[in-house]
């Protein structure tokens, strides 16, 4: 009874914050839900605002059957945004209780996560993009849990039908095949059925990216000038990012993003032999997807950056648990 009680309580406040941040999550984008709408609908209808929206498809199509009820587009946009906000934050108090952190420390943790979460909100905010982060917060626990090729599998399935960040979902299986010595710095493969599963996963994501951009594509409604560069519709950003992230952030307000993703970046590589075994590939994964942000995105759209949220959760537990192993006098998380 005493367990039920402060499950109630954990996942009634989860709630509860989640209904906190939608409010004001409405505040910010409640002027621009058109521009928002008009993009998800864009996709549906095969006229998406650049050719790399096309392969994004499932958050698009929720939202457009919702609206099959009777409701306007717009509405039926923001009721996906609540259900699958409630969605992440009853699940990252759920994963974060089940990883052993008591219920007091998994709320304090989800208040700190959705003040990022609201920190990194742009004018542009995409159904896939609150997708991404449920995703790769299943992705973060199945990694510290030791999940296997099905969990995985699975998530990459879901992942392929919301965006091309499941060919990380792959990566992560590939780099879980082998196991990581810190201290000795010694990689040994002990998974070849994760790493050939992973590379199978990886080159069917990528076909099928290519595939669906081609196959339901009527016309892209930005085409890019043939003066940019791209790789498989993806235009390349890496000059202007690195601008953005190191100098022109520098200049502006904008300072709290480059401090905040180098600062998070320089923590964990500062504590690198802390890190478990599980920690390092999760810290690598991470920082894979911050080289693509920074190639294929673009960096002052900060809502790209909420993927790596979970991650840095996950990780940051398991740095305070590598702090308590080598230093007695701190209680860890």
């Amino acid at each position: 009874m005493r367990n039920l009680t402060k499950s109630a309580i954990a996942y009634g406040t989860a709630l509860f914050l989640a209904v906190c941040t939608f409010k004001l999550l409405q505040t910010i984008h409640g002027p621009n839900i058109a521009d928002l709408a008009d993009v998800a609908f864009g996709v549906t209808e095969g006229t998406p605002r650049g050719i790399a929206f096309q392969n994004r498809l499932l958050g698009p199509w929720l939202v457009r059957l919702m609206s099959e009820t009777g409701i306007s587009f717009e509405s039926a946009l923001w009721r996906f945004h609540f259900v699958f906000l409630a969605l992440q934050c009853v699940l990252l108090v759920g994963l974060l209780r089940r990883s052993g952190l008591k219920t007091h420390h998994a709320l304090a943790q989800l208040v700190v996560f959705l003040f990022m979460f609201l920190v990194l909100q742009f004018y542009w905010y995409h159904t896939w993009d609150i997708l991404d982060m449920i995703l790769f917060t299943l992705v973060a626990y199945g990694a510290f849990q030791a999940k296997g090729i099905l969990y995985f599998t699975m998530i990459f399935a879901v992942a392929l039908l919301n965006r091309e960040s499941s060919l990380f979902v792959a990566l992560f299986l590939m780099l879980d095949s082998v196991t990581v010595d810190a201290q000795k710095r010694r990689w040994v493969l002990d998974a070849p059925r994760k790493l050939a599963v992973g590379a199978m996963l990886l080159v069917l994501g990528l076909a099928f990216t290519v595939l669906v951009r081609q196959l339901t594509l009527v016309e892209a409604t930005d085409i890019p000038d043939e003066t940019r560069q791209m790789i498989l519709g993806n235009e390349l950003h890496l000059a202007q990012n690195l601008r953005d992230l190191l100098v022109n952030n520098l200049l502006s307000i904008n300072i709290i993003y480059t401090v905040f993703i180098l600062g998070s970046f320089a923590v964990f590589l500062g504590q690198f032999r802390r890190l478990s075994a599980s920690g390092v590939k999760c810290l690598i994964l991470a920082l894979l997807i911050f080289a693509n942000i920074m190639v294929f995105g673009i960096i002052i759209e900060t809502r790209m950056l909420l993927i790596l949220l979970p991650l840095f959760l996950f990780l940051w537990n398991d740095l305070q648990r590598g702090r308590a192993k080598t230093e007695p006098g701190i209680s860890g998380i």
